[in-house]
């Protein structure tokens, strides 16, 4: 009879249909206070906090505390967040750096700037960015925003062929600005997924693995990136993937800052003289 109804809830079953409409796309007549962590909650003082949450596996703490859905069981990284979550910063000039894209065609295309502390040995995201229904054109744009001069790391299918062109992924990129490509691989030459997941975890629980606050798309597809039966889901993973192959592939072929911008004032007076 055009009354409220008020509706309270912990996220156990992860970013359900109903929760992940009232975070992102919610109605005309639909509010969302919260969500609502206990430090907002004065009868749960911080020793209370303490004793909870030690009862309670790592991987919950952020549900249980925060409000922030996960998939349980099933998380590919069953880490908290504010482990390796940190606020965003300037990059050392003689950090190495690196970008890595995962194609989309029906789902978003996905790019991870990444940069390594090679003296500690962590590797940081500093910015991400996830795109659906764009062309090239627009996602090497957004690529060449921030560390143009580095290596650009594609997945294993960027030399498919489009029907119409005959042209390869690879080679409209080229033609955008983008030319500075590697091939995914594990130091081993393979493309399997389990062993770089299996490095990132490793990373993230000795805490060689951080993420900027600011990189959102990153921790939105932290928290449903999940398995099912034991194998990986692949939806929501666009992010992921991406970080996955500018992590393992920075080591290798990453790009201190310092000398990539020196780089670049030669290259252009090297062009601007040949014309």
């Amino acid at each position: 009879k055009g009354g409220r109804i008020l509706y309270t809830l912990t996220p156990e079953l992860g970013a359900t249909q109903l929760v992940t409409q009232f975070l992102e796309d919610r109605k005309e007549g639909q509010k969302l206070i919260g969500p609502v962590s206990w430090d907002e909650c004065p009868h749960i003082p911080p020793e209370r906090q303490a004793e909870l949450l030690s009862g309670i596996p790592e991987h919950e703490h952020e549900m249980r505390s925060r409000g922030i859905p996960f998939f349980g069981s099933g998380m590919v990284y069953p880490i908290a967040e504010d482990r390796i979550s940190v606020p965003d910063m300037k990059v050392p000039p003689h950090w190495r750096v690196i970008r890595a894209m995962d194609l989309g065609i029906n789902h978003p295309t996905a790019i991870v700037w990444l940069a390594h502390d090679t003296e500690t040995d962590t590797i940081y995201v500093v910015k991400t960015y996830a795109v659906k229904g764009e062309n090239a054109a627009t996602h090497a744009a957004a690529a060449n925003k921030l560390y143009d001069f580095a290596p650009v790391v594609f997945p294993h299918d960027v030399d498919m062929t489009e029907k119409g062109s005959g042209k390869t992924v690879r080679r409209f990129y080229n033609e955008a600005g983008l030319t500075r490509t590697l091939d995914f691989k594990n130091a081993d030459g393979s493309i399997s997924v389990e062993p770089g997941i299996m490095q990132l975890m490793e990373r993230m629980r000795d805490g060689r693995f951080k993420v900027f606050h600011s990189c959102i798309e990153f921790f939105r597809e932290f928290r449903l990136y999940h398995r099912k039966e034991g194998k990986l889901v692949k939806e929501n993973d666009d992010v992921m993937d991406a970080t996955r192959y500018g992590a393992i592939m920075i080591g290798r072929y990453g790009v201190p800052i310092d000398k990539g911008y020196r780089r670049k004032p030669k290259y252009k007076r090297a062009m601007k003289g040949r014309r």
